[in-house]
């Protein structure tokens, strides 16, 4: 097998990535490297999908999972009450590959820490602002949007959770309008070393799949979200979906077949976002329909 591209696997939610991952982790001698904005918090992993489909033996580790024997990176990072920017995602990322003789397969569906890691984000990571900090605490978080789109940002490429997460907001606005700042370069490979593959299946076939899940771990998910509450009432997860509807549920706002149906349609429109941006961000992606596609173009690729 040919080592020498890295290998980046990306896609909606439920799309399979992890199990294609962790197929060619294990054929490679590979760790890999979850680029997923949720699977970052802690005592959280049903709601957020951190298991594999496939039956395969577990153990939970500082900064990562073995995930039947090989390394699973990025996983119980954070509380969920704290906020994880690109800038950090970065961070980790260099570091894990400043500690490792591997280059890790990178898995996952959230766009910006993908582009932060092949170099196609230029971060300008300033000091702390606290005037700045202040002065925004007291505007809306639709005020704050309107900020940051007249400084040039693109605030379409937000999903519905982070406009209307004001912390995330105020440090982006902090970010963009700070002077003195240092440069963060990635030291993962660049765009054109990466072979890069991406994963979209039908519609009919995400609603099955998350009809699955729910009915797998739906009571799993409750006790997560219960915790959630009890823990880190105001945390901003409570604000995108599957935390949200669950919640309406267990405060008896809704029947459970109510919530799990609005976490299957707002799941759909998440995945119809995450493609949109992979289309509008991403030019050199590999795209297939199904995981066995996918998995005999890695095998072809690699081996020339």
């Amino acid at each position: 097998m040919n080592n020498s591209k890295a290998l980046i696997i990306l896609g909606p939610s439920a799309s399979g990535k992890t199990n294609l991952a962790l197929k060619w982790a294990s054929k490679l001698n590979k760790d890999v490297l979850s680029a997923d904005s949720r699977q970052i918090y802690k005592n959280l992993d049903y709601c957020t999908g951190k298991y594999p489909s496939l039956k395969i033996k577990v153990s939970k580790h500082k900064e990562y999972w073995d995930i039947g024997g090989t390394k699973y990176w990025g996983y119980d990072l954070i509380n969920p009450n704290k906020v994880f920017s690109s800038v950090e995602f970065l961070k980790f990322t260099n570091r894990i590959l400043n500690n490792s003789s591997k280059i890790p397969i990178i898995c996952g569906g959230t766009g910006l820490y993908i582009k932060s890691i092949i170099g196609k984000l230029e971060f300008n990571e300033g000091i702390k602002n606290e005037k700045l900090r202040r002065d925004l605490e007291k505007k809306t978080a639709a005020e704050i949007l309107k900020i940051l789109t007249k400084s040039g940002y693109e605030v379409e490429n937000l999903n519905n959770s982070e406009k209307n997460n004001k912390q995330r907001l105020i440090r982006k606005v902090e970010l963009l309008s700070n002077k003195k700042s240092c440069s963060l370069k990635s030291l993962f490979p660049k765009e054109e070393d990466c072979l890069v593959v991406g994963l979209n299946l039908e519609k009919i076939e995400y609603e099955n799949k998350i009809e699955e899940w729910l009915n797998r771990d739906f009571e799993k998910m409750k006790v997560e979200v219960t915790w959630l509450r009890d823990k880190h009432p105001t945390s901003p997860l409570f604000m995108g979906f599957i935390f949200k509807e669950i919640d309406k549920h267990l405060k008896n706002e809704i029947n459970e077949e109510a919530s799990k149906i609005l976490i299957k349609t707002n799941y759909i429109q998440y995945i119809k976002r995450q493609n949109t941006f992979f289309k509008n961000q991403f030019n050199n992606v590999n795209w297939f329909n199904n995981v066995s596609k996918a998995n005999k173009f890695i095998e072809k690729e690699l081996q020339q």
